[in-house]
């Protein structure tokens, strides 16, 4: 009896605390959906969810701390902010996405405010293609005008919402139009130096900025500002197709950081993303070295999880052999990279929403019509989310060179193998498959001369 009791005591307390435990549940319908699966990305975790055959998906997940999410179907993505113990309803026209997306249910006012906030974003003028054309201080009283009317939908809406999270957007807004008035910066940096505004008011944000608010670090526009404005001072000159400049760049924004910043998880948080989405662009010894330097900031697991990424790129040097990548061709077909065997290969990763790839595309023709009677095979491969948008670019702009598609993009074969962060990226292979340079230029750089120099070695 008193067995028969404790079982029961323990089975009580299993239920007990299996209630307690907090969590998220998303009921959804995707209509005319452009995929099967539609994808939550969070801090920490993916989940991906397949369609029934009737549009609609179930997100049932133990769920413990609000954070924004990020939410996606076909090439179409929206952000979120969920919260734990949400009982919640999203409803999508995938043909329509961002005017048809609604969450609705316990808790779903964040969410409700970011997709008006988005959709009220869209009617706003084209703030960057009037950079050419519009006087200065015009453009930042247009930038303060949509900073406002968010902060007025904002307001309205407090009531309705989490203390935490009004802060937090009121923050949000602010650093993004800081972000805005320091890309304008740039742009008279890059495009026009010799027309530099003069008044101070155009330079004014820089004493709002503070590079010290840890709470800020989630919003999407905070590290930004921090990285662009630190970087400011060293990057007017940047060329980075040349390697001492990117060295140059690399290390200067980290000492710089070190001036500007005095809270540590700041600090991390910058220096931690600065390595990660460079290591694969710069010589490892100089990220090796430069991760010593900051190696208090990480702790015991994440220091060693990134030391294993970087031997994994050290491993990519020149001679290594790759992988026989297999990809799908724009009919649909197999195709092995090993099928490009006795030519030089010039792997281009990109993808159709990708600026700085379509940027390269006249670039590349020039480089294909150049070497067209030479053994030089010239790979562009798509990790678009999804196959139409990549067909359609290359159909309707006829790119030159051989084009394929990579499944599953980000996660990729060749994507995983080369440790890819960013793109566009560029690669050359020898005749035999082997790496001649992981991190090649751009097809706008000094790629040809390379091109030329190894065409030479081969004889062609």
């Amino acid at each position: 009896m008193q067995r028969f009791l404790f079982l029961l005591f323990s089975a009580s307390l299993f239920l007990a605390c299996e209630k307690d435990i907090p969590k998220l549940v998303i009921s959804g319908q995707v209509n005319n959906p452009a995929g099967t699966e539609v994808t939550f990305r969070m801090s920490d975790s993916t989940y991906k969810i397949m369609l029934d055959s009737t549009g609609a998906f179930t997100l049932d997940i133990a769920f413990d701390s609000a954070e924004y999410v990020t939410f996606m179907h076909g090439a179409e993505r929206s952000s979120l902010y969920l919260m734990p113990n949400s009982d919640l309803k999203l409803e999508l026209d995938a043909e329509m996405f961002d005017e048809s997306l609604s969450l609705t249910g316990n808790q779903a006012e964040p969410s409700q405010f970011l997709l008006s906030k988005f959709l009220l974003e869209e009617s706003f003028p084209d703030f960057r293609a009037r950079r050419s054309s519009d006087a200065p201080m015009e453009l930042i009283a247009l930038l303060d005008s949509m900073s406002d009317t968010k902060i007025k939908l904002l307001s309205e809406l407090k009531i309705k919402l989490p203390e935490t999270f009004y802060n937090e957007q009121i923050e949000s807004i602010k650093y993004e139009r800081i972000y805005d008035n320091s890309g304008l910066v740039s742009f008279y940096q890059y495009n026009a130096p010799d027309s530099m505004p003069q008044d101070l008011a155009f330079y004014a944000y820089q004493q709002e900025i503070d590079y010290n608010r840890e709470d800020l670090l989630a919003t999407p526009y905070y590290k930004r500002v921090l990285e662009s404005e630190i970087s400011r001072p060293f990057t007017a000159d940047l060329d980075w197709n040349n390697t001492d400049d990117r060295v140059a760049y690399f290390t200067g924004l980290a000492e710089a950081a070190q001036t500007k910043i005095s809270n540590e998880k700041v600090l991390a948080s910058i220096i931690k993303s600065h390595i990660d989405l460079y290591k694969s662009y710069i010589e490892i010894s100089v990220v090796e070295e430069l991760l010593g330097n900051f190696e208090y900031l990480y702790g015991a697991e994440e220091l060693a999880a990134t030391k294993e990424v970087l031997a994994q790129i050290k491993a990519l040097s020149p001679g290594a052999q790759v992988p026989d990548f297999t990809f799908e061709t724009l009919e649909g077909e197999n195709f092995q990279l090993s099928s490009l065997k006795g030519k030089l290969v010039y792997i281009d990763l990109w993808a159709t929403w990708c600026g700085p790839c379509i940027a390269e595309q006249p670039s590349m023709e020039i480089l294909v019509e150049k070497f067209q009677n030479s053994p030089v095979a010239f790979l562009a491969v798509s990790i678009d989310n999804t196959k139409e948008p990549w067909i359609k670019m290359v159909n309707d702009r006829e790119l030159a060179g051989t084009h394929v598609y990579a499944e599953n993009n980000w996660q990729s074969d060749i994507m995983r193998h080369f440790v890819v962060e960013g793109i566009p990226k560029y690669i050359l292979l020898d005749e035999e498959g082997k790496i001649i340079i992981q991190d090649a230029s751009r097809p706008s750089g000094n790629i040809a001369e390379l091109i030329e120099s190894e065409l030479a070695k081969m004889g062609a």
